[in-house]
């Protein structure tokens, strides 16, 4: 060891939602794109601008501050937020039941989505 200080240089990573809404601007796909926002503070706001900046279809906003939300925490308190500007919030969850509602959504979007395929979704009914 030495008295000599050490430094850390961080580098940006690339925006991944911005980069696979640039390959589905070119190619159709993914037919629905879903981001999630984590917040230390109501989520609404900066989760509608990231909805629209990123061009989402929904995006799950959380305020990982609070008490029983967030990444150390067997529950979750979201809020969906579709670009049809739909909001539905939740009360405190556990996380499976959080990710259960989440993917209803999801499948109720993916219904109500053209395809460029033309067909169905084949996402199981009434899981």
């Amino acid at each position: 060891k030495s008295e000599s200080s050490v430094g850390l240089e961080l580098v940006r990573n690339e925006d991944i939602l911005k980069a696979v809404t640039a390959r589905r601007r070119g190619t159709g796909k993914p037919s629905l794109l879903v981001g999630f926002s984590a917040e230390t503070g109501p989520p609404e706001t900066e989760a509608r601008r990231k909805l629209h900046e990123k061009d989402l279809d929904l995006i799950v906003a959380n305020d990982v501050a609070l008490a029983g939300a967030g990444f150390d925490s067997e529950t979750n308190i979201v809020t969906l937020i579709d670009r049809s500007d739909r909001i539905e919030s939740f009360p405190m969850l556990p996380k499976p039941e959080a990710a259960e509602r989440i993917l209803d959504r999801v499948h109720s979007l993916l219904k109500e989505t053209p395809h460029s395929s033309g067909k169905k979704s084949s996402w199981p009914a009434g899981r």
